[in-house]
């Protein structure tokens, strides 16, 4: 599955790519796949709670903010959607 990552400043896009990681997404599995998914950019991974999950699989996104960090960050916003399979 790709995932479409953003971090976001305000309404600027700071980092944008598109990712392929080798988690498959599950409930046990949704710390995993975002923890790859920061390694791969290059960034801290948030606090991941269950909640995140449910709306993560109802609404293919997933937003953490900044506070959603141990560390501070460099931007206001981290999103993670899921990229439509053709």
């Amino acid at each position: 599955m790709k995932y479409w990552v953003k971090t976001i400043n305000g309404e600027k896009i700071l980092k944008n790519k598109i990712v392929e990681p080798d988690v498959k997404l599950t409930r046990a599995s949704f710390s995993t796949l975002i923890r790859e998914i920061c390694m791969e950019i290059d960034e801290p991974t948030p606090i991941v709670v269950d909640s995140q999950y449910d709306n993560f699989t109802e609404f293919n996104v997933v937003r953490f903010k900044a506070s959603d960090y141990v560390e501070s960050v460099p931007f206001e916003r981290f999103t993670i959607e899921v990229v439509p399979e053709k």
